[in-house]
């Protein structure tokens, strides 16, 4: 069928003979090209399947070994990443910051009076963001920090908290602790 039309379309003469046992070599190719798709089709997708599978496991044990290494739960850091990444940073930009600003927490609490300095200027006490689990210090003090209404004074701030990668976050704190939460919130839905 499929030959005498291309035959005729073409304006050449059919010998109905050679047609239809062309058509039949066609027909049995057609059907042999079906069996093997059937045989095929279930090997990919369980390899499709394996692929994904696995995928998702690293991701998970990347999200676990991340949350470990920052001090927060797996949930917290997904949910970090995911605000972060909306805000046009990368996961690795948020675990940096928690880890500096957790690090500048701690040398406050040591004596270190430039960051005593720092968490007066935000009327935050050190000695409380020491005893918070660090995403939650860290949403303390992008509320401090969206307090400051000079963005000079702010900048500075932010730079001696999260040193040179603060004011990449001035989007990300722009909500402060509220606006972190909405995020985090975001992400979970």
């Amino acid at each position: 069928m499929i030959v005498e039309t291309l035959f005729s379309l073409l304006g050449m003469k059919v010998d109905e003979a050679s047609v239809k046992k062309t058509d039949a070599v066609l027909d049995g190719f057609k059907s042999k090209l079906q069996g093997i798709a059937l045989a095929v089709a279930p090997a990919a997708l369980g390899a499709a399947v394996a692929n994904l599978t696995q995928a998702v496991a690293m991701d998970a044990d990347r999200a676990a070994k991340g949350a470990r290494a920052i001090g927060v739960t797996t949930e917290a850091y997904q949910e970090l990443g995911a605000a972060a990444e909306f805000a046009g940073l990368a996961q690795t930009d948020i675990d940096n910051a928690i880890n500096k600003s957790s690090r500048a927490v701690s040398e406050a609490k040591k004596g270190n009076k430039e960051f005593q300095k720092t968490f007066r200027t935000l009327k935050l006490s050190f000695r409380e963001l020491h005893k918070l689990a660090p995403d939650e210090r860290f949403a303390k003090i992008a509320g401090a920090l969206n307090k400051v209404e000079n963005q000079a004074d702010k900048t500075t701030l932010m730079m001696k908290l999260m040193e040179e990668s603060g004011p990449r976050f001035a989007s990300f704190i722009a909500g402060g602790a509220e606006g972190i939460a909405k995020a985090r919130e975001d992400a979970r839905s």
